[in-house]
């Protein structure tokens, strides 16, 4: 039994990673060097595999054989890039988004090589991208109850059942508390380096680049460590959808997003999108997704960010290759002496340019843990498995 229908997953592109199964981000994951650095350091990552930001500058039409480099802001070339061996997707890419002799703030990544024309360092380019965009500013949160004048009427809309409006009001005034075993930078860094060399004994750069990513990613999840924070006083209780439409005031609910037949309503926060599923009495499901364009990184990572945040989160179970071209994971976690309750991750990873980025990530809202037994026998041991690269 799958927990993620891929029918529902709303890109385009879906059929075409049917043969990507995600893989591990630890082995996969490009170094991020600087630009700047390549001049004087490009001699010694010879066969590396690096990421670069910067402009691309080019001659003519970006094409095998035409001249191009990677500058700064001044202009200034820094690093030679080489586009004999660049797959056709990632030049289409660069033509469909306007790159094809300029653009500024781009991600290059590839194969640190020796130029056959200046025999010095240069980059074999094979993919490229745009950063992620920066988590949306949070509007401000409006106070529980009736909809505020600042807060669109869309915002909280008329349940379709009835329910208890103190006990809603109570469920939002009082958000869970935040715990105390928050994690520095340092310290999850520390975790996330120990748990890769232990996992992956070969790792290059001992994981600090993959590292460094998951640090990144979790930071930019913050938004939904809180939407979850103020949903766990109704762990297992009473949860209508307007109780959470309203402990999720963040969420700008019944907007315009991508639909969903089975979702009791759907909303937006910034470039996340949230569902509501369960029964007009009680919601068993909170989920946000996020589509990238093509080329995109996927720039969330909610279990990582709960981690940050204090939360105890354990790897349950991960999905065997599916041939939906992405991983699903299964975590348990828990907020101090709150409810503990299942979270769920599908991560789909953009391998060349042409292809589109997905994140989908639910929490259950039973005030149930997962346990690997539950998941076992509910699919016969068919999807889920226990030996995770995660």
């Amino acid at each position: 039994m799958k927990q993620h229908d891929a029918r529902a997953i709303p890109w385009p592109t879906i059929g075409l990673l049917s043969a990507l199964a995600c893989a591990p981000a630890l082995v996969q994951s490009h170094r991020s060097v600087s630009a700047a650095d390549f001049p004087t350091h490009g001699s010694e990552w010879i066969s590396d595999h690096v990421e670069i930001r910067g402009n691309l500058r080019a001659e003519a039409a970006v094409a095998a054989g035409v001249p191009a480099s990677i500058t700064d802001r001044s202009g200034r070339a820094l690093v030679r890039l080489e586009l004999a061996r660049t797959p056709a997707d990632t030049l289409r890419w660069l033509e469909r988004n306007g790159c094809r002799t300029r653009c500024d703030g781009l991600i290059f990544r590839g194969q640190v090589v020796v130029s056959p024309a200046t025999k010095r360092p240069a980059l074999m380019l094979t993919s490229v991208s745009r950063p992620a965009p920066p988590p949306a500013p949070e509007p401000a949160v409006a106070p529980a109850g009736p909809a505020s004048s600042a807060t669109p009427a869309a915002a909280v809309p008329t349940d379709r059942a009835s329910a208890d409006p103190a006990q809603a009001s109570r469920a939002t005034a009082e958000p869970a508390k935040p715990a105390t075993g928050v994690l520095t930078d340092e310290a999850f860094l520390a975790d996330c380096r120990s748990e890769a060399i232990r996992r992956f004994p070969g790792v290059r750069d001992g994981g600090e680049a993959a590292c460094q990513e998951r640090l990144r990613n979790a930071k930019a999840s913050v938004a939904m460590v809180s939407m979850v924070q103020s949903v766990l006083p109704m762990m297992g209780g009473a949860r209508t959808p307007t109780q959470i439409r309203r402990a999720l005031n963040r969420v700008r609910w019944g907007a315009q997003t991508w639909r969903s037949a089975q979702a009791l309503d759907t909303g937006s926060i910034g470039d996340l999108h949230g569902y509501l599923y369960g029964s007009r009495d009680a919601v068993d499901k909170v989920e946000f997704r996020w589509g990238g364009s093509d080329g995109a990184i996927v720039p969330y990572d909610l279990p990582n960010a709960l981690k940050l945040s204090g939360a105890d989160v354990r790897l349950v179970a991960c999905s065997k290759d599916d041939g939906y071209g992405g991983d699903s994971y299964v975590y348990s976690a828990r907020f101090g002496s709150q409810p503990g309750f299942r979270l769920d991750e599908t991560a789909i990873h953009a391998r060349v340019a042409s292809q589109s980025s997905g994140y989908i990530t639910s929490i259950r809202m039973d005030g149930k843990t997962a346990t690997w037994e539950e998941l076992r026998d509910a699919d016969g041991g068919d999807y889920w498995q226990r030996d995770c690269k995660r």
